[in-house]
């Protein structure tokens, strides 16, 4: 068979494929607004699968932040008791929130608030958490550098400066940052 005929062959042949294949995964994609009544700022900054969302907000004349989570249909303040601007940071498929306060993170289950807080830091916000409640975040040491940690329950690990700023984990304990 000649070249120029193997071409043409080619060229008919794929033409066919390519008209002819569908597209076997179609992602459909909801866009949703989402604002807290009366405030002056809402930022969603945790999703989990079954799409409870939590963030923060911010009322008209205060600097102040106001942590919530949401189902979209709601929402429930989020606060650390005592605490003051607080942030709602991650939020795994079990329903637990991480977050930050003042100069603290926090885990809250949906009753109890725990502070999360590497020991003789300056200052820890927790910014993630996966379902297996291993979270990741952020803290400023006793020089005033600041570094990443993935605490697991018990202990904490100081991660690779070479990550920067922790800002997740999958449930495969993979991490991410910028």
């Amino acid at each position: 068979m000649k070249k120029g005929k193997q071409c043409t062959i080619c060229l008919i042949a794929f033409s066919i494929l390519m008209f002819t294949i569908q597209p076997v995964l179609a992602i459909e994609y909801n866009l949703t607004t989402f604002d807290i009544p009366g405030s002056v700022e809402t930022k969603i900054l945790g999703i989990n699968d079954a799409g409870q969302f939590v963030g923060l907000y911010s009322n008209p004349g205060w600097w102040e932040h106001y942590g919530f989570s949401s189902d979209g249909t709601g929402y429930t303040h989020v606060e650390y008791p005592g605490g003051y601007d607080t942030w709602a940071t991650g939020i795994n498929d079990n329903g637990l929130i991480v977050g930050r306060f003042a100069y603290s993170g926090f885990k809250y289950d949906g009753t109890t608030y725990t502070e999360i807080r590497v020991p003789n830091s300056l200052s820890t916000g927790a910014w993630d958490v996966n379902d297996s409640g291993n979270i990741v975040g952020r803290y400023r040491d006793a020089n005033g550098d600041y570094r990443s940690f993935l605490y697991d329950g018990t202990s904490y690990q100081t991660l690779s400066s070479e990550l920067g700023d922790v800002l997740g984990i999958n449930d495969a304990g993979h991490i991410v940052g910028i």
